[in-house]
């Protein structure tokens, strides 16, 4: 759930001048078009990934939304690191 927010605020930056309908982000693209509330989105999301009639190739599309998954998880962790790393690379001196 992290990543998918995370994600879908990358998304949103990346893509802020963009109009949702036609923006690249599934969920985003679900709200404008379809107006599935917002709540409901990765559900729909979810239920559309399982629709093998809707892709030529299942298995390319499947492979590609891993690879995206990984993409996005492999930069949280680097913002996880880095907030970690910047607590304590800037330790407060001790009180007396």
């Amino acid at each position: 759930m992290l990543h998918h927010l995370l994600g879908t605020g990358l998304f949103y930056l990346l893509e802020c001048r963009t109009s949702a309908a036609q923006s690249t982000s599934p969920t985003r693209w679900l709200g404008a078009v379809h107006k599935v509330r917002i709540g409901y989105r990765m559900l729909a999301y979810r239920i559309l990934r399982n629709q093998e009639e809707l892709f030529e190739d299942k298995k390319k599309h499947d492979v590609e939304h891993a690879v995206n998954g990984l993409i996005v998880m492999f930069f949280e962790g680097f913002v996880v690191a880095g907030h970690g790393y910047h607590g304590r690379a800037s330790p407060k001196p001790p009180t007396c």
